[in-house]
């Protein structure tokens, strides 16, 4: 994956570069709770973002969301990525370094 990639999904997610596998993910269950129901914050205006744009939006969340994992995976054996301890479920914490 190249950085522009990177960049796009931290962008998609609402996320600045540095972010916590924990800050990525927490990220992407809001937007997505966000998008994929009547939330109050999007009650008002829901008649103004149509059904298929709320759906190219959730494949755009899914896509940034499931890029970010394996790019997070793949640092395993790269050095563009820290990894420090982390308190959710994995027991790692690691940084996007962008």
């Amino acid at each position: 994956m190249c950085q522009d990639d990177c960049n796009k999904y931290l962008d998609i997610l609402e996320l600045s570069p540095g972010a916590t596998l924990s800050e990525i993910r927490r990220s992407y269950l809001q937007l997505k709770a966000l998008y994929s129901r009547d939330s109050i914050v999007t009650l008002t205006v829901k008649d103004e973002v149509p059904e298929e744009r709320k759906k190219e939006i959730l494949r755009e969340i899914e896509e940034a969301y499931h890029g970010l994992l394996e790019l997070f995976e793949k640092s395993d054996t790269g050095s563009d990525y820290e990894r420090t301890p982390r308190s959710d479920d994995k027991g790692l914490e690691q940084e996007v370094s962008t």
